[in-house]
């Protein structure tokens, strides 16, 4: 590697650690009414874009690109992950489906189905999008960009819950938590490079003013009460 190489890979290692050091991430847990209410300040002096999904907390992925690569509509990989850690151990979490045997309720999961699909295939049509699974990922990163200028911050307060992490209605995550280990618990938020490749060259152009965020943050710790 020469010297100017070598050079912009320090800049670019500052730039960022910059970015890890001044986004910042406050949690608080109310385990009683199940809720965890979060703020997500911008500490910098740099307007940031910055891909998250505020509808509801997710859990710990280690591979954000290999996650949004098979994304699955209604899985909220740029959420906000719940980190789980026993000592130095991050727990893995484990997932399941319930059963749909109620007639009803199979012909409204196939009709928003259905609705989804109309609604990608228009996207991808109105934004130039070469395959419908790249514009279903376009879509939802598209969608859930925050916009944050120096000072700035959003505060939001999720459904909180080990046992279905995400909330969810027919698929459901959860942690596997063991009596007699004491665990902590805190938020972790990581966003690489992949994740702007499903945007195209015009969408990147309404934020120019923006620096795409890259990095990992992580909130405070909490002590989990079981």
């Amino acid at each position: 590697m020469n010297i100017i190489k070598r050079i912009f890979l320090i800049l670019n290692l500052l730039v960022l650690n910059q970015f890890y050091a001044q986004i910042k991430i406050e949690l608080n847990i109310d385990y009683l009414n199940k809720k965890a209410k979060v703020v997500l300040l911008n500490e910098s002096n740099t307007n940031l874009v910055i891909p998250l999904d505020t509808l509801t907390l997710s859990p710990y992925f280690d591979d954000i690109c290999l996650e949004i690569k098979n994304y699955i509509h209604g899985s909220p990989y740029l959420g906000l992950n719940i980190k789980l850690k026993n000592e130095d151990t991050i727990s893995d979490f484990l997932g399941g489906a319930g059963k749909v045997d109620d007639l009803s309720l199979v012909n409204i999961i196939s009709k928003e189905k259905k609705k989804y699909e109309r609604k990608i295939r228009l996207w991808q049509r109105k934004n130039n999008i070469e395959s419908f699974e790249e514009a279903k990922i376009n879509y939802y990163v598209f969608n859930n960009l925050v916009y944050l200028k120096p000072g700035d911050k959003i505060e939001r307060t999720f459904y909180f819950d080990l046992h279905n992490i995400t909330n969810g209605k027919y698929m459901y995550y959860y942690y596997r938590i063991e009596d007699d280990k004491r665990y902590n618990v805190s938020l972790s938020f990581n966003i690489e490079d992949c994740i702007y490749k499903y945007l195209t060259t015009s969408q990147k152009e309404k934020f120019s003013e923006y620096k795409l965020f890259t990095g990992k943050i992580e909130s405070n710790k909490i002590e989990l009460k079981q």
